[in-house]
């Protein structure tokens, strides 16, 4: 009989051990559930991220067929003395529909130049100072540079220093694996540098009354007269153009009346020309060759006009500020009249609002 009562004293023992977990971990969920933020219907509510309030988004750059970046400024810091110190650089994926702050507190008289190679981007980190940033959106170097250019592949960069004396220019290159500086070219004019190759590069040069084409093998620092201008280019593009199976320089003059776009072969030889409407003319061509964006200014703002290189004809005419092309040329982002970012897509000829950044 003993041995019977035992027995049942140890089942009811270990029934209990089984149970009073149970109920433990039933009051824990509860417990839970009570921290839990409800609806009036006592359902839980979901936390959201809340969409961070710009009064402004400038200068956007595609660093790769999915990902762009571009400035902002917050809408409580529109009253603030300093509000022009306050800038953000924001980045953002627009297929996994992420996004992060890359930096704070920027001046906006830089944000501007900001630039993208292929490669690398060029984000000026104050007075006279140009962040290079690699693909993993780290910090390579910061130069004292006005500009830098680099074509994807290579293992230099090429830039403007800045501070230099007015009347003066040089032109250096930077070892990105050294970090290394070697001059390769001086001047005692205006210069600019659009890449066309590893080592290759298409200069406009300015000094008087002079203004002049030139090819500058990069390495040597050597250079080669492709043709005199009759006037100064405003702003200049160079590279591989498909529909032409060649290298192409294109140029914009302003006449005092309208602005005026060429095309020039390597050999100085005049392929297409176009007149525009408005002044200050920027040209930008695509990364595969087959558009061409020049955005002008008149009376009623600004606007650009996207030419197809196979006939030379305007096919599109966008409002637009700064703007900048996806690396498989599909897709253009841009700044807005309003101070927003949209993409233009060429296929569709569809406009999308980029999404705003959240916190």
């Amino acid at each position: 009989m003993s041995k019977v009562k035992s027995t049942i004293m140890i089942l009811i023992l270990s029934f209990s051990l089984i149970i009073i977990p149970g109920c433990n971990n039933d009051e824990e969920e509860q417990t839970g559930n009570d921290t839990a933020e409800k609806d009036d219907n006592g359902k839980e509510i979901e936390e959201v991220s809340e969409e961070i309030e710009l009064t402004r988004r400038e200068t956007p750059q595609f660093i790769s067929d999915d990902e762009i970046v571009y400035s902002g400024l917050r809408t409580e810091y529109i009253d603030e003395e300093d509000e022009q110190e306050l800038w953000e650089i924001y980045y953002l994926d627009l297929q996994e529909e992420t996004d992060e702050i890359l930096f704070e507190k920027m001046w906006s008289g830089i944000l501007p130049l900001m630039d993208y190679s292929g490669e690398y981007l060029f984000v000026p980190s104050g007075d006279q100072e140009l962040e290079i940033i690699n693909e993993d959106l780290e910090t390579v170097d910061i130069l004292m540079a006005d500009w830098a250019r680099h074509f994807p592949g290579d293992d230099y960069l090429y830039f403007k220093p800045a501070g230099m004396e007015p009347g003066q220019s040089k032109l250096e290159k930077y070892n990105l694996e050294s970090s290394d500086f070697e001059t390769i070219y001086d001047s005692e004019g205006y210069l600019e540098l659009e890449m066309i190759s590893q080592g290759q590069g298409i200069m406009y040069e300015e000094y008087n009354t002079d203004y002049h084409l030139k090819e500058i093998d990069l390495a040597e620092g050597t250079t080669e007269d492709i043709i005199s201008l009759n006037d100064a280019a405003l702003d200049m593009d160079a590279g591989f153009v498909e529909p032409q199976e060649q290298e192409m320089i294109f140029i914009v003059q302003d006449t005092g009346a309208s602005s005026i776009l060429y095309g020039y072969d390597l050999e100085g030889n005049e392929q297409e020309s176009l007149e525009l409407e408005g002044f200050e003319p920027k040209v930008m061509l695509s990364p595969q060759g087959n558009h061409l964006v020049v955005k002008t200014e008149d009376k009623g703002g600004p606007t650009a006009e996207i030419i197809d290189l196979e006939n030379f004809d305007i096919i599109e005419t966008l409002e637009l500020n700064n703007a900048s092309w996806s690396p498989d040329g599909n897709r253009l982002v841009y700044e807005t009249p309003l101070r927003d970012v949209e993409i233009y897509e060429l296929e569709s000829q569809e406009i999308q609002e980029v999404p705003y950044p959240t916190e």
